[in-house]
């Protein structure tokens, strides 16, 4: 194929990406790529009679699998999915990263042999579970690698376990804890507890874990979710944290901070990146330098994430 007929190819399935999973009007697309709505119509007229559509695009963009090449190279990555977006911010890839990162927890959950799934929380990966199929997959364990209570015992909505294990007809085991305890004493006892320690056992034995990523600044979610006060989340600033992966809180080059949260975190710990995959579903403009610390410092064996943050990513 030539490059003129690549690129071509390439506008196909952006237009159809665009309008399928995005929900983008015809109008709304031709003043995105700048090109005339009639040739918008045409192109999805194009992918419709060449059977690319189906229920989701039936062929990456040429763009992304560039992407995803570069990325798995200059990160070393065993595993990397790219989608296109129409902008870089947050609310404009999350739609989707969820309709990609689905469709990558799907190919563990197809699986016909027993499988243990082992998922983080926050927005980005409850996004992707609501997009889940419905399907009837007993044989499969769903774990929690974090806590979700908050010290006043109420729970972020944001947790994934149950919603998942419901829409796949799984097991599910919960971390029924906080994701830092109040004190290393506190941590300690919780360590010792019976069924804290089987749910921890049964996350080292996951085949998989699905975990977001998020940014250590004003707005990140385990301050406004109530996770850590005002006054700690200065602390870590002063400190140089740029990120926050399971309650683990590191800086620009990814290796944990000395902070006394690090000490009283009571998530699940990640095993070796040889023994599982480790694959982390991020994206938007607010995750770019939390992600390249993750990256360096060999948080991640793979990674889905849309195609601005990509790019970001490579060029640095």
């Amino acid at each position: 194929m030539k490059n003129r007929d690549l690129h071509r190819f390439d506008i196909v399935i952006r237009i159809a990406w665009l309008y399928y999973t995005y929900g983008l009007t015809q109008e709304e697309i031709s003043k995105h790529l700048n090109i005339s709505r009639p040739m918008v119509q045409r192109l999805l007229a194009q992918a419709s009679s060449e059977k690319l559509i189906k229920i989701s695009i039936d062929h990456p963009m040429v763009e992304c699998l560039e992407l995803e090449k570069k990325l798995m190279e200059y990160y070393k990555l065993s595993y990397c999915r790219v989608c296109p977006a129409p902008g870089g911010e947050f609310r404009q890839v999350l739609p989707g990263l969820a309709t990609l990162g689905a469709s990558v927890m799907e190919e563990f959950i197809r699986r016909s042999e027993p499988t243990t799934i082992a998922i983080g929380t926050g927005r980005t990966i409850r996004a992707c579970v609501r997009e889940l199929k419905s399907q009837d997959m007993p044989q499969h364990r769903i774990v929690s690698l974090v806590g979700n209570l908050k010290h006043d015992g109420s729970a972020s909505p944001f947790d994934s376990v149950m919603a998942m294990a419901e829409k796949i007809n799984a097991k599910r085991f919960y971390l029924p804890g906080p994701v830092f305890t109040k004190s290393k004493e506190e941590l300690r006892k919780l360590l010792k507890q019976p069924i804290y320690r089987n749910v921890l056992k049964i996350s080292e034995s996951a085949d998989v874990a699905f975990i977001a990523i998020a940014g250590i600044n004003p707005e990140a979610p385990i301050l406004i979710d109530g996770f850590i006060t005002e006054i700690e989340a200065r602390e870590l600033l002063k400190q140089g944290a740029v990120g926050e992966i399971l309650g683990n809180i590191f800086d620009a080059e990814g290796k944990l901070i000395n902070h006394e949260l690090n000490q009283r975190n009571a998530s699940a710990k990640l095993k070796n990146q040889t023994t599982y995959q480790t694959i982390c579903i991020s994206g938007g403009r607010t995750k770019h330098q939390s992600l390249s610390a993750a990256l360096r410092g060999g948080w991640l064996s793979g990674l889905v994430t849309d195609e601005h943050t990509a790019n970001a990513l490579i060029t640095g």
